[in-house]
């Protein structure tokens, strides 16, 4: 009779702590947004989205500046580590920039240093993200401005897409518009 006992308290036992742990099991469903071109969200304004559509590049909804900025400054000829032109490369890009020019009055610091609408890792685009930001712009009939990238072309150099969409290579000196760009 002692051991039905035990035997019945071991499986009760093990029915209950059964029950709990298939009780504690429950999956919780994950929600996942999903984006649209032109919803305005992560900050800014959407202008790309990768194949899940949860995941892109956002702009600013204006730009940063009112009477342009430079470059770089003028005693860094160089970055060769900010030469990437394709998409996803901005960050990396402007880094680079970063890394070997300190001023405070450059595209890529303006960018960099931003916050905006609850985000800081704002980020100066690469040649191919600025230009799938302005065909976005354009085709919203906005108003256009030339805009840096953060892709150099040569020593003091670098890219520069122009309002009406044609490229250029200016010195780093040219002051021009600056439009950030966040990834999320």
């Amino acid at each position: 009779m002692k051991n039905n006992r035990i035997l019945f308290l071991l499986i009760l036992t093990f029915l209950s702590i059964n029950i709990l742990m298939i009780g504690g099991c429950k999956k919780t469903a994950v929600e996942t947004i999903s984006y649209k071109i032109g919803d305005t969200a992560q900050g800014g304004v959407i202008f790309y989205l990768d194949s899940t559509n949860q995941h892109g590049l956002a702009c600013a909804l204006t730009i940063q500046n009112d009477t342009g900025v430079v470059w770089s400054s003028p005693d860094k000829l160089n970055i060769p580590m900010a030469e990437d032109t394709s998409l996803g490369s901005g960050l990396a890009n402007t880094k680079a920039i970063l890394d070997s020019c300190t001023a405070t009055y450059t595209a890529a610091y303006l960018c960099y240093n931003l916050t905006l609408n609850g985000y800081s890792d704002w980020f100066l685009p690469s040649k191919q993200e600025t230009r799938l930001m302005q065909a976005f712009l354009t085709s919203r009939g906005g108003t256009l401005h030339s805009y840096w990238t953060s892709t150099q072309r040569f020593a003091n150099r670098a890219w520069l897409l122009q309002f009406n969409g044609t490229w250029l290579y200016m010195p780093y000196n040219t002051k021009t518009n600056v439009r950030a760009v966040r990834a999320f």
